[in-house]
């Protein structure tokens, strides 16, 4: 007689396989004698077959003798088991021929989604180097699943702007997010994923720029010694700003640390400002943040690595980052 069964996608758990749950491809499945009939595999009991299943999730063994089985499944990386992963199976055969069958299996392997809602410094709606400040902003997710829900999550990304939503069954979703009191919203909303089983769509960001009363032309560092770091910005619009927080870091995504401040000197509207951060160490990449005075809104990052020696008249490597804020 031959054992058989099928391995297939158990959204709902209910260990059956309905509407919408595939067979899943080249899942192991191993048949064993079981040589004390008690229903469970134990120590030294004999394999006799194992293959993997077919296109549509089912496996069958052939032309085995009437007794007591075994049969296994091996998870694919991933999947997690809504069934007992070892099954007893009694062959039983009258006349010619005999057959033990739905001996199934069913597996999850959720999809995930999300990224970051972050300060768009240059208002471009991409998420540049750099551009690593994230808001808190309200996130609405929707999808209609492969196997016919239709879902809503709700929540928020955290303090430094990250969301993810995992556990998701697949399908089609659709990310909105909600705006946030005092900024502008940059990128494209919403958003919209297709996943399979397993796949994660970690890309699906929200850019928001932060209005201000002052715009910055440019903002550069540069390393002309090995204990020097030269900071130059230049505005070509300041309104009821009181002057600059400068603020530092070892790495893009922080922490920052404040190393100095810089009243304002617009004339006219416009002004060119210098800072020199003279604690800084050879060989080290130093991040550095503009922020505005007395609100606090970021005007702009730039990195700069200080070299451990400099040549006379040859300043160190820099990064230049050009923001375009606007009120």
């Amino acid at each position: 007689g031959d054992i058989s069964g099928v391995v297939f996608y158990d959204w709902d758990q209910s260990h059956s396989q309905g509407l919408g749950e595939d067979g899943i491809p080249n899942v192991q499945v191993c048949l064993y004698q079981d040589s004390n009939n008690n229903g469970h595999l134990d120590a030294g009991e004999p394999q006799l077959e194992c293959k993997q299943t077919g296109s549509d999730g089912s496996y069958v063994f052939t032309n085995y003798l009437p007794g007591n089985y075994i049969v296994t499944e091996t998870n694919p990386a991933g999947y997690t088991s809504t069934t007992p992963d070892e099954l007893a199976v009694q062959l039983l055969v009258v006349g010619a021929s005999g057959s033990a069958p739905n001996n199934n299996y069913g597996d999850v392997d959720y999809a995930k989604l999300g990224d970051m809602t972050y300060i768009d410094t240059n208002g471009n709606g991409q998420q540049d180097s750099g551009e690593t400040l994230g808001v808190s902003a309200p996130i609405t997710v929707t999808g209609h699943t492969v196997n016919g829900q239709d879902v809503v999550y709700t929540l928020s990304s955290d303090a430094n702007g990250v969301y993810h939503v995992q556990d998701l069954i697949p399908g089609t979703y659709t990310v909105t997010v909600g705006s946030v009191d005092g900024y502008i919203l940059t990128s494209q909303n919403p958003l919209i994923t297709t996943l399979e089983p397993g796949e994660s769509d970690l890309d699906m960001d929200f850019g928001f720029l932060s209005p201000t009363g002052v715009q910055v032309a440019s903002f550069s560092a540069q390393a002309p010694a090995s204990n020097e770091v030269v900071l130059r910005w230049q505005t070509v619009s300041e309104e009821g700003i009181d002057g600059f927080r400068i603020m530092r870091a070892l790495k893009a995504k922080g922490p920052w640390n404040q190393i100095g401040e810089v009243p304002s000197n617009a004339v006219g509207g416009s002004g060119d400002y210098t800072f020199v951060d003279k604690s800084v160490k050879g060989g080290k990449t130093y991040w550095y943040r503009l922020v505005s005075l007395p609100d606090g809104e970021d005007l702009g990052v730039t990195s700069v690595t200080v070299p451990k020696h400099v040549d006379p008249g040859v300043a160190g490597s820099s990064k230049v980052f050009l923001p375009a804020i606007m009120k």
